[in-house]
This record gives C-alpha cells, sequence and structure tokens, in this order.
C-alpha cells in the first residue's frame, strides 16, 4: 500500500508540475507573441536585403565586389539568422519532448494494473489532450522549424526573382539608339 501510494502522489506531483509549466509557457508566449510578430517581417526583410547584395557582385554585371559589403552582408545574414533559428529549434525541441510526455504515459497506461494509479494516468492524459503548448506569434505562425524553413525558402525565391531582374536589365544595350544600322 506504501508503495502504491507513493506512486500515486508521484503522478500527481508530475501533473501539477506540468500544469504549472503549461500556465508559464502560456504566459511566456503570450507576452513574446506580439514582437515576434513585429520582428518577423523585419527579419525577413533584413535577410532578404543582405542575401541580395551578397549575391549581387556574382550574379549582376558590372558590379564590383566589396569585400567590406560582402563581410558585412554575411554577418548581418549571421546575426539575424541565429536567434531566429534558435527560437524555432528550442521551441521544436520542446514540443517534441511534450509529445515524448504523452506517449510515456500512454505505455504506463497500457502496463499499469493497479486502478488508482491508472486513474491518475488518465487524468493526466486527459491534460496532455486537452492544455497543449503552443507558441505562436500572435496566433498568425507557429514558432517551430517549419518557420524556419519557410523563411528561407521563401527569402531563397525572392532571390532568385530580384537576381532575374537585375540580370534582365543588364542586357540591354547601352547606346541611345532608335535604329539600327
Amino acid at each position: 500500500m506504501f508503495i502504491s501510494s507513493s506512486k500515486i502522489h508521484l503522478v500527481v506531483q508530475i501533473r501539477d508540475i506540468h500544469d504549472q509549466l503549461y500556465d508559464i509557457s502560456n504566459e511566456i508566449s503570450r507576452i513574446y507573441s506580439l514582437p515576434i510578430l513585429f520582428a518577423l517581417p523585419f527579419t525577413f526583410y533584413v535577410l532578404l536585403y543582405n542575401v541580395y547584395y551578397l549575391f549581387e557582385p556574382i550574379t549582376v554585371q558590372n558590379v564590383a565586389a566589396n569585400i567590406l559589403i560582402l563581410i558585412n552582408s554575411v554577418l548581418w545574414i549571421i546575426c539575424t539568422l541565429y536567434p531566429l533559428g534558435l527560437l524555432t529549434f528550442k521551441i521544436t525541441k520542446a514540443t517534441n519532448e511534450i509529445q515524448k510526455t504523452g506517449n510515456l504515459v500512454h505505455t504506463l497506461l497500457k502496463y499499469t494494473i493497479d486502478r488508482q494509479i491508472k486513474e491518475e494516468l488518465e487524468q493526466f492524459s486527459l491534460q496532455l489532450l486537452h492544455r497543449k503548448i503552443n507558441f505562436t506569434a500572435n496566433g498568425y505562425f507557429t514558432l517551430d522549424n517549419m518557420l524556419f524553413k519557410s523563411i528561407l525558402s521563401t527569402v531563397i525565391t525572392y532571390m532568385v526573382i530580384l537576381l532575374q531582374f537585375q540580370m534582365g536589365k543588364s542586357n540591354t544595350c547601352p547606346c541611345n539608339c532608335t535604329q539600327s544600322l
């Protein structure tokens, strides 16, 4: 009876800790979601701007490569990608750990014989089901690795379009001719 009681107490304690972590995570998400929402377009613009100036000397004719501009662009890209990558990586890692918790609770439910422990595990399972931790940018974007991938792929797509426009402009004739000879 003592072992069973201590196990029940442990499950209840873990469930309470999870509940507190859920409340803290929701509060953190709520506080930082609006600033992150405003930071994402800025991050996108800074990435696009600096990637463009990084590749412009390579792809556009008659543009000299200034080493200081290239170094500046690379440093800005790193300084912009690092916080976004760190944020999305840590959130994805936390979300994956939460899913592992749910899987572990269900595995314990399968092998538990004690009725009281099973009831507590079922309550914990319901808590995990109904109180999902979700980090968003004010409800518009889920802050996970998919957002990071989407921003990178959108920057690359815009870069292809911008560089194609620049390459198309550089092939024009520099003379002001109206008639060919």
